[in-house]
């Protein structure tokens, strides 16, 4: 069973490139508007709707393409693991949302957030395992990947949300020593 979900679970992550690619472009644009909320929310937003929009394509192309994806890649005797693939890929959207508010609050200084979300994660996956996998089977580390990427979501919206309402404006990292890249501000969202 292990292996089955192993098998969904790695055509998940190979998905994330799209997320991170996206998020890193963004990065710069965020961190200079950390200390404007407006142009903040306004870079944020815009980056935000697109990662969302394109995780839920990836969902509806990896939901509907399971037994072929999984058949092609892994072989017929993978097929047994397509519901438990199907109910995993509902949790891609979420993911995508979760790793770019993970960028959106380094951007804004708040990297701390962003580890507890992570422990956070970790506890709530390893509690909703041991009381669904006994419960559902394959099926339910699926959802326990859902309902956890569900909750890093909110987690993760509440505190960027937090350090507006708290008067918290952000700023950029400090300097590195790193080489940096600047960008012209063409007025683009």
């Amino acid at each position: 069973a292990a292996g089955l979900f192993n098998a969904g679970y790695q055509l998940v992550l190979g998905a994330f490139v799209v997320p991170f690619a996206i998020s890193a472009a963004a990065y710069p644009a965020l961190s200079r508007a950390a200390h404007d909320a407006r142009a903040f929310r306004r870079h944020a937003g815009a980056t935000f709707v697109a990662v969302v929009a394109l995780g839920l394509l990836a969902c509806a192309t990896m939901w509907l393409g399971a037994p072929v994806l999984l058949r092609i890649l892994y072989g017929k005797a993978y097929l047994d693991g397509v519901g438990a693939f199907r109910i995993l890929v509902l949790a891609v959207p979420f993911m995508f949302a979760t790793t770019f508010l993970g960028v959106a609050l380094q951007a804004r200084n708040q990297a701390s957030h962003v580890s507890l979300a992570a422990g956070l994660n970790l506890a709530t996956a390893v509690v909703l395992n041991l009381v669904l996998v006994p419960r559902m089977g394959l099926s339910g580390t699926s959802v326990a990947v859902v309902v956890t990427e569900v909750l890093s979501l909110v987690w993760m919206a509440l505190l960027l949300a937090r350090g507006f309402r708290a008067g918290h404006e952000g700023h950029s990292p400090a300097p590195t020593g790193a080489a940096e890249v600047h960008f012209p501000d063409t007025g683009d969202a």
